[in-house]
């Protein structure tokens, strides 16, 4: 039993497979791969959804990714795929080669450096504030791919149905990710008040 579910597929079973996803599964990974590039911003380097899917693909058609149909169905291959590629585009980001200075002003996920720059506007403080929580909320949750996407969904101003839609969850794992985001923010919320006792 155990040796069936390792059995890796062959080349016929993956294209077979392939060729068997639904519209539906379609849908779900191209909303998945959208949100996954929206997740690294900048760090897509002006590539899309399009791309990284076409590029789990290309993996899995070429074996580059192995897939066991008796461990895991073809949709949840592909998303572990999309997944591995952007979190990889991500890591091996340089903002310093990624672009030609002339089109940095052009890139809406890359802002002007003159918008860092500090100011005694209240509104802008609180903008700071909030982009730097969010920075630090995505780093604590850099390993829970719910989270991040729910954040993303917040980002792209879905409400709560629709982001669950996108992803493929359930509106109970949707709130449990709300749940661990509220913990976490009045965990550090707690640290900040002690650090500054």
């Amino acid at each position: 039993m155990s040796d069936e579910r390792e059995a890796v597929a062959t080349e016929e079973q993956v294209r077979d497979a392939l060729k068997a996803l639904s519209v539906a599964d379609r849908l779900r990974l191209e909303n998945f791969a959208k949100l996954r590039v929206r997740a690294i911003g900048a760090k897509a380097a002006g590539r899309d959804h399009q791309e990284l899917l076409q590029e789990a693909f290309v993996a899995v058609l070429e074996g580059r990714r192995k897939w066991k149909p008796g461990s895991v169905s073809m949709v949840d291959l592909l998303a572990g795929v999309v997944r591995s590629i952007s979190s990889h585009w991500a890591e091996a980001y340089d903002p310093e080669t990624a672009r030609p200075e002339s089109e940095l002003s052009n890139d809406p996920q890359r802002p002007s450096p003159l918008a860092a720059a500090q100011s005694d506007s209240p509104d802008q403080e609180r903008e700071l504030g909030a982009k730097q929580e969010l920075a630090a909320l995505l780093r604590y949750f850099k390993e829970d791919d719910i989270v991040v996407l729910v954040i993303e969904g917040f980002r792209e101003g879905m409400t709560g149905q629709q982001t669950c839609e996108a992803l493929g969850i359930s509106r109970k794992d949707y709130e449990a990710a709300r749940k661990r985001m509220t913990r976490y923010r009045g965990k550090s919320k707690a640290e900040g008040s002690q650090d500054d006792a």
